[in-house]
């Protein structure tokens, strides 16, 4: 059953432009030849969302690394979050590549999410 919320997603989604982006899930951890755990990813998706780049002040609120660059992306999709043992799905955003490390709980109600992510990577082949 969806709530009146969903509705403000569809209205902001009227007045704010959607961006490009591909979406590469996470999958499984395995462990590699050398002993190391390597994240596995599902194939990338492209997608259209809307993203706004997170203001210093919110940085500070939230006691993240202000040396760091975060984005906030809203999508019809459900994420996955870095957690202790699983990685975040990865947003590639342009030349650079975002992990999710916080995201709404919304989707089950609304239908739709709003992640925080934090660059990993700049200039990265897609």
């Amino acid at each position: 059953m969806r709530i009146v919320g969903s509705n403000i997603y569809k209205a902001a989604t009227q007045l704010l432009t959607r961006r490009p982006y591909r979406l590469q899930r996470f999958d499984s951890r395995s462990v590699d030849e050398y002993g190391l755990i390597t994240n596995n990813y599902l194939d990338p998706e492209d997608r259209l969302a809307t993203m706004l780049a997170v203001s210093a002040k919110m940085v500070r609120k939230e006691g993240l690394d202000a040396k760091e660059k975060y984005l906030k992306l809203y999508d019809t999709v459900k994420f996955q979050q870095a957690t202790r043992d699983k990685a975040g799905d990865l947003l590639f955003v342009f030349d650079e590549v975002f992990e999710i490390i916080a995201q709404s709980d919304w989707y089950e109600i609304d239908g739709w999410n709003w992640v925080m992510a934090v660059r990993i990577n700049s200039n990265a082949e897609q």
